[in-house]
């Protein structure tokens, strides 16, 4: 089988193109009969091996290299990776798809994010975005989500056929940790309990309020220290000036020495070392956006114990199988204070949330994942 992913990948720093790279060395390693060829954003790094190709190919709103590399590709399935910010919201996109469909071409497509009339908060988008999803949908042969509530069943009251969608988890990747204090020493972290908050720094990751909920961690922790791991996406202005207002508010609460701030961003290779370090990670975030969360399945394959924000992107997938109780609203300090001192205090709470973490961390591994995608492939053959 030769699929074909219109996507990006690494080494471009992006999301979407770190799943792409997970989700094809998965189908590497289960099936021997399998080559892939990544159609990926220009600018990125041309590759080729026995069974990995990786052309760039297309730029937001030009997709005039893809159509000419398909037809040379034989390819078996065509698998776009779709998020609005590499594929805009315009005609010329679906002008785009029906070209492959005229081709015979089984055309799947990954929402990884799905807006509504009242979520759509992306600047540039300027059609109707549930009329346009449709259109999507009336065009491709399935559409793969992450989740059912925040995904699967908007997108079927818009209009969408139930048998055009598939939920597929966001893949986990398993991480082989060390020893915490060895972890710590490495990093030149303090040796005391270690909240961690890791990824994309700006205000909708909301690591403020973190910040203000540690002084009253520190009531009942006193060897709690707080770890922001990451740095602005793009150097953005916004973030900036956001990561600013997280330093200055360490200080106004006089907890400076108690907020590590990597600035810098955290190469993949590192992530084990960095989550080995935490004791606990938190995702406040506060964002209405509806997607799954590479973020979070990054934490679950460490198998460190979680807090997250009671929102769509999180709440369906934690509170089905790990806990309710790690849950809580984005900003409620006192909230957020009260569940990490629960885990960096209670042993018995604990363990019984890091059990539920590994058992679905297994069950979403990228090798189950990428069998659920064959699966699905095997049926448009």
């Amino acid at each position: 089988m030769n699929i074909c992913y219109i996507s990006t990948f690494p080494p471009e720093m992006c999301g979407i193109g770190t799943y792409t790279n997970y989700l094809t060395n998965a189908l590497l390693d289960i099936d021997d009969g399998i080559s892939v060829t990544v159609l990926a954003r220009k600018g990125g790094e041309q590759r080729k091996s026995e069974r990995l190709t990786v052309i760039p190919s297309f730029s937001a709103g030009d997709y005039t290299d893809v159509l000419i590399n398909l037809r040379h590709l034989r390819a078996d399935i065509i698998h776009i990776q779709h998020e609005f910010g590499l594929f805009p919201a315009e005609k010329n996109f679906l002008k785009f798809l029906k070209e492959i469909k005229a081709n015979k071409y089984p055309l799947i497509l990954t929402l990884h994010t799905v807006y509504t009339t009242h979520t759509l908060n992306m600047p540039g988008i300027d059609v109707d975005i549930e009329e346009y999803n449709c259109k999507i949908g009336d065009i491709v042969d399935c559409e793969i989500v992450h989740l059912d509530r925040p995904l699967r069943r908007v997108l079927l009251r818009m209009g969408i056929a139930k048998e055009k969608l598939e939920i597929i988890p966001h893949g986990t990747k398993l991480f082989a940790l060390i020893d915490s204090y060895q972890a710590k020493e490495r990093l030149g972290l303090p040796a005391g309990k270690l909240i961690l908050s890791f990824g994309f720094i700006s205000k909708g990751k909301n690591q403020l309020s973190l910040i203000e909920a540690l002084p009253l961690i520190l009531k009942n922790v006193s060897d709690a220290y707080l770890f922001i791991a990451g740095y602005s996406r793009v150097m953005d202005p916004d973030d900036l000036s956001y990561i600013k207002l997280c330093k200055e508010k360490a200080r106004e609460l006089n907890i400076e020495d108690r907020v590590i701030f990597s600035d810098d961003f955290i190469a993949e290779k590192d992530l084990p070392l960095v989550f080995s370090a935490a004791d606990c990670c938190c995702y406040l975030y506060n964002e209405e956006n509806r997607s799954g969360s590479g973020a979070i399945h990054i934490a679950l394959g460490s198998g460190r114990p979680i807090i997250a924000s009671r929102i769509p992107k999180f709440e369906e997938e934690l509170m089905k199988n790990v806990s309710d109780e790690i849950l809580c609203l984005p900003n409620n300090i006192e909230a957020i204070a009260e569940i990490t001192v629960r885990i960096l205090n209670d042993k018995k709470f604990t363990n019984a949330i890091v059990r539920s973490i590994r058992k679905y961390a297994i069950d979403t591994s990228w090798e189950e994942i990428a069998k659920k995608h064959l699966i699905l492939y095997q049926r448009f053959l």
